[in-house]
């Protein structure tokens, strides 16, 4: 009975186990979407500026359009 007792106790373990390590994985994956998505939107945001300023628009209008800095701007 007491091999029985620990092999169902070694199973609720490793159950709880595995679903940890899913749930991590999950969280993970939730983390690396929202970065990846993140550096997407500031890489189009960039993408835009750089755009706006070959236009030769003014830095002020590429300011507030992008919330990107003058420093930024001069820099693409």
């Amino acid at each position: 009975m007491t091999a029985k007792k620990n092999s169902l106790a070694y199973d609720e373990l490793k159950n709880v186990k595995d679903t940890a390590f899913g749930e991590g994985k999950m969280q993970g994956l939730k983390e690396g979407l929202t970065q990846g998505r993140k550096e997407g939107e500031d890489i189009g945001i960039k993408k835009v500026a750089k755009s706006l300023k070959n236009q030769q628009l003014p830095t002020a209008f590429i300011i507030e359009t992008t919330g990107l800095t003058a420093e930024d701007i001069e820099n693409l």
